[in-house]
């Protein structure tokens, strides 16, 4: 790629550039690179779109009409050396489109790692106002557990629960994510929390998603609990489906143990002692409603 010298005028945001018609011509070029730098050299593409502080370069915020910018693109191509450019030449890191959509939200879409752990560095941030797009849940949805497990780990609240799409353990649910249905329930995510009245069971259920059922009961999901519409989640199971035959299996369990702990709370608690075991090796937890 043969570098050129434009003519020099102020772009908004800072910086210099070209005038507006050329400028219109660079951003379609400096976008189409970044979806595309597979195929062109890191080097050539800092040296031609940004330059260094001692010669004319580009400005790396410049956006579309929906406020796309460079950096947006490079982390939806999952394109970690072009995005680490642009952000060291002063990319701003926490750029919003019009749709809501960051940079990092991008990376979780296209279940980039190292671009989500190079954002963070830069001082992305992991967990965004309620009307803006929420990368946890975009990684949960794609089904990139890696992404979403760097999010919790910097502190994103596990429970967050969007307006649109609930909490990240429901759309798990609502997509058959279930790699990362039984990581957010190992790292501590409420396993009742769901969409307003509707739970992750609810969810599971309703997609016939029979592992990700016996997930969510093994971490003592509520079998009983009802949504907006009064159902319960045997009620929204498919007749004759494996998840419908599985149900009842489950409720019935889970009564058979409800009735053991009761009658081993009944008994004196010298029948313990004398058998020479612990309380708590004989009394099994209750069931989570």
């Amino acid at each position: 790629m043969k570098k050129t010298s434009p003519p020099s005028c102020e772009l908004p945001g800072g910086g210099k550039g070209k005038p507006l018609e050329s400028s219109m011509i660079y951003l379609q070029m400096l976008h189409l690179e970044c979806q595309s730098l597979d195929y062109v050299p890191v080097q050539e593409f800092s040296d031609f779109f940004i330059g260094d502080p001692f010669h004319t370069g580009f400005n790396v915020n410049i956006v579309t009409i929906d406020r796309v910018s460079a950096l947006h693109e490079a982390c939806l191509g999952g394109h970690v050396a072009c995005a680490k450019v642009l952000l060291e030449n002063g990319a701003q890191v926490n750029a919003v489109t019009v749709d809501g959509i960051t940079p990092l939200f991008n990376a979780c879409c296209s279940g980039s790692a190292a671009c989500v752990n190079m954002l963070l560095e830069f001082g992305a941030t992991p967990q965004l106002e309620n009307h803006l797009a929420s990368p946890i849940h975009e990684a949960v949805k794609r089904g990139h557990r890696e992404c979403m497990e760097i999010l919790v780990a910097n502190d994103v609240d596990i429970d967050h629960e969007d307006s649109q799409h609930g909490t990240p353990l429901y759309v798990a649910c609502m997509y058959q994510r279930t790699d990362c249905v039984k990581k957010l329930l190992e790292l501590g995510a409420s396993v009742d929390l769901g969409k307003r009245l509707d739970t992750p069971l609810h969810a599971a259920v309703r997609k016939s998603s029979a592992e990700a059922v016996n997930l969510l009961t093994d971490y003592g999901a509520s079998l009983t609990c009802r949504n907006a519409e009064l159902k319960c989640a045997l009620d929204l199971a498919a007749p004759n489906s494996k998840v419908g035959q599985l149900l009842p299996l489950l409720i019935g369990h889970r009564n058979e143990s409800q009735e053991i702990s009761v009658l081993f709370l009944a008994l004196p608690l010298t029948a313990y002692v004398r058998a020479g075991k612990s309380l708590r090796f004989y009394v099994p937890q209750f069931p989570i409603y």
